[in-house]
């Protein structure tokens, strides 16, 4: 049985973005036949030892909510980013199984993200969305690895669009490289140069 997982921002006692998680969690379980959990509802109240004003509220879940942790977030500041092939690696559900990324970083130990290509296209990075601006404007891929509940927000306010985007385009076309989730908007997100990317050999 594959379990999968919702990370969820907890904020200033709000969730933001939550009907787009609810809805990313009732389409990955209607792939597998399954209803949405009844007693989601019950196992979003946070406790009382909470003290901080942000929280990453990760989901465990099938059939059932499985185990619901509740972590102060700090965002992540990654200096060198490396280019890799994710070759046939398939991550369209959002799996708690997260064993092919944590296998590539350990791959790659003199980055502190990764950016997966596939078909020389760009995707997704470990974590996150990926946003290029050019020529003024905002695009994401057009095929990630995973499709984001931060993305398709930004995509429905049309803060951004899609295009398909090669290594080339964010080695030498690219103004402004930000990667974001659920946890980080688009104005906390992370910052990025193409002189912080370092293609692996073969992407391109």
């Amino acid at each position: 049985m594959s379990l999968f997982i919702e990370s969820i921002l907890y904020e200033n006692g709000q969730f933001p973005l939550l009907d787009y998680h609810i809805e990313r969690m009732r389409k990955t379980l209607r792939s597998i036949d399954l209803p949405l959990p009844p007693d989601l509802d019950s196992h979003l109240q946070p406790p009382q030892s909470l003290t901080g004003e942000k929280y990453k509220t990760r989901i465990v879940y099938h059939q059932t909510i499985k185990k619901v942790d509740w972590m102060r977030y700090r965002k992540a500041n990654p200096k060198k980013v490396g280019l890799v092939d994710a070759g046939d690696f398939d991550y369209s559900l959002k799996y708690a199984d997260r064993s092919f990324f944590s296998s590539q970083l350990e791959k790659w130990p003199e980055f502190q993200d990764l950016i997966f290509v596939k078909k020389g296209l760009i995707t997704d990075s470990t974590y996150c969305n990926i946003l290029v601006k050019r020529d003024g404007n905002w695009f994401t891929p057009e095929k990630p690895l995973l499709q984001g509940v931060r993305r398709k927000y930004l995509l429905d306010k049309k803060v951004i669009k899609t295009d398909s985007i090669t290594p080339a385009d964010l080695l030498e076309r690219a103004e402004e490289i930000r990667l974001v989730n659920a946890l980080m908007p688009f104005d906390d997100c992370i910052v990025l140069s193409p002189e912080q990317l370092f293609p692996s050999p073969g992407v391109l």
